[in-house]
């Protein structure tokens, strides 16, 4: 059992940018120890119960798109043809927070329904491809396409 001193350490030591084998010698931890704290599975000493740490998570890999494409990527053709992958993002993010403040969600429990609402809603709004909608609002496909013909 490591106490939260030894704990805090090798996370200080991994967010100043060392590996979780030199942050483990660094904290006097073990190896196998430190690789499971890197992924997020901390000891009790440190959360007080068994649990992940979302910010310690490895990130998922983002779906290819191809070469030279973004989920911003302006459409081909149509009235958005010509914007920049900028302009893009900052249409889809007013889009969102007059949604948010319209309807008082918290953005950080937004259910994969209420992320399918959303995205009708911004795909009539912005004309924007799916792929452009569900790579920003952060669902999978298909999730989207689950709860599409459920929220209609």
């Amino acid at each position: 059992m490591y106490s939260r001193e030894k704990v805090e350490l090798f996370l200080l030591a991994t967010e100043d940018g060392m590996g979780p084998t030199a942050a483990a010698k660094f904290a006097g931890v073990s190896v196998g120890a430190a690789k499971k704290w890197a992924t997020g599975h901390l000891p009790h000493s440190y959360t007080g119960a068994r649990c992940r740490i979302g910010a310690r998570k490895p990130r998922r890999k983002e779906a290819s798109l191809g070469p030279d494409k973004s989920i911003y990527a302006p459409p081909a053709t149509g009235p958005l043809a010509g914007l920049n992958e900028d302009q893009i993002e900052n249409l889809l993010l007013r889009a969102v927070l007059a949604d948010l403040k319209a309807e008082g969600w918290d953005p950080a429990s937004i259910s994969n329904r209420s992320k399918c609402e959303l995205g009708e809603r911004l795909r009539r709004a912005t004309a924007l491809p799916l792929r452009s909608i569900t790579g920003f609002l952060r669902i999978s496909k298909s999730s989207y396409e689950y709860w599409r013909p459920r929220v209609a």
